[in-house]
């Protein structure tokens, strides 16, 4: 059963589909990090739940930073080594918020198609 998108947003206004997470891929590559680091690079592709053929893809890869509290929490000098997860679609050539294709496997393919363009480009394609 589809749902419709008004039953389920229910008076929130919004400009767009209603987008559901469909799948989500994530992988390492060894130098696509900032200075051709290794990094892990993340991809999620949504579909709508009322066409079947729109569909929209975020990328992103795993960054980790060590972090400071900018308030005292404890003694000074406290760090934290966490993970961080930055946004990527910028990189791609394509425009994956709102694009048409005929299934899950086809939209997939598009997005890792373009991704593998960027990636063989090496770190200077990859910022």
């Amino acid at each position: 059963m589809t749902e419709r998108r008004d039953d389920i947003l229910a008076g929130i206004p919004s400009a767009s589909d209603l987008f559901e997470l469909i799948k989500t891929l994530e992988f390492d590559h060894p130098t696509a990090g900032p200075g051709g680091e290794p990094v892990s690079i993340r991809i999620r592709l949504f579909r709508s739940v009322t066409d079947p053929h729109l569909f929209r893809c975020r990328l992103s890869r795993l960054e980790s930073w060590r972090l400071s509290p900018t308030f005292p929490d404890g003694p000074a000098g406290r760090r934290s080594d966490e993970e961080v997860e930055a946004g990527w679609d910028h990189t791609l050539a394509g425009d994956y918020g709102a694009f048409r294709a005929d299934g899950e496997r086809q939209a997939l393919a598009m997005v890792c198609e373009d991704l593998a363009r960027l990636l063989r480009a090496g770190p200077a394609g990859s910022s």
